[in-house]
This record gives structure tokens, C-alpha cells and sequence, in this order.
């Protein structure tokens, strides 16, 4: 649902999917990110989703947090966010959405219509028979 691209620290180039909210992002082991630069805290903020509304960051305390050059408690995030947390800068994105292959059910669909005009064309020719 959610991509963290590292731009910058200990891990950068790197990129993270999340999909499980709320994502913890700090230097805990069991943290949904877990980053290892200089100014990160054990638990340093969350990225939770409110449906219909969208995806929030919540700074905890003491950690300071940063999106878009300005401290933040709590913000609603928004696609391409820069977020600053101790040495790390990471960009906010949603991912691309993967389709369903329907390959198989457009080609029943199509099957069917091609089939449906056959039969009409059919009972057309014999009701021209019987009546003419």
C-alpha cells in the first residue's frame, strides 16, 4: 500500500513496502522500518491509515520529526512527502495499485458473445425457413 524510498542515511537507495498499519518506523528490531542512523529513537514515529481519510504520521515523543522542512506532532501525509527523522530522509508514496489478470474471464466473455450471435443468426435462418 504504502513505499518508503530511503533518500538519504545509513540505508539509502533502499525501499520498503508497508502494508500493515500502524507501521512502527525506529531503531526497534521489531519495527515495521527499522532504521540505524544517528538521531533515531527506539520508537521514533507511526504511519497509521484512516479509512476514507488517509495516512497519517504521528511523531512520538521525545523524537522529532520532520515532513516537508517543517516539525511535526502529527500530520496527514500526501504522495511524495519528505520526511526527516534523526539522519534519515525518507519520500512518502503510495504504491502502484497491481491489477487482477482477467485474461481468462474477458476470453469467456467474448467466447459467450461470439456464441450468442451464432445461435441468433441460426434461429433467424430457421424461422426464415419455416415461414418462407
Amino acid at each position: 500500500m504504502v513505499q518508503i524510498s530511503i533518500i538519504s542515511g545509513k540505508d539509502s537507495g533502499k525501499t520498503i513496502n508497508l502494508d500493515k498499519f500502524p507501521a512502527l518506523v525506529g531503531r526497534l528490531s521489531n519495527a515495521s522500518l527499522v532504521l540505524k542512523d544517528d538521531g533515531i529513537w527506539d520508537k521514533h514515529f507511526e504511519i497509521s491509515y484512516v479509512p476514507g481519510d488517509g495516512f497519517y504520521l504521528s511523531a512520538i515523543e521525545p523524537a522529532i520529526t520532520v515532513v516537508n522542512d517543517k516539525p511535526v506532532q502529527k500530520i496527514r501525509l500526501r504522495n511524495g512527502d519528505v520526511i526527516v527523522a534523526g539522519g534519515a530522509k525518507l519520500r512518502f508514496w503510495l504504491s502502484e495499485v497491481k491489477s487482477k489478470n482477467y485474461i481468462l474471464r474477458e476470453a469467456i466473455t467474448w467466447i459467450s458473445i461470439i456464441s450468442l450471435f451464432f445461435i441468433q443468426v441460426y434461429i433467424i435462418y430457421k424461422l426464415i425457413q419455416i415461414t418462407g
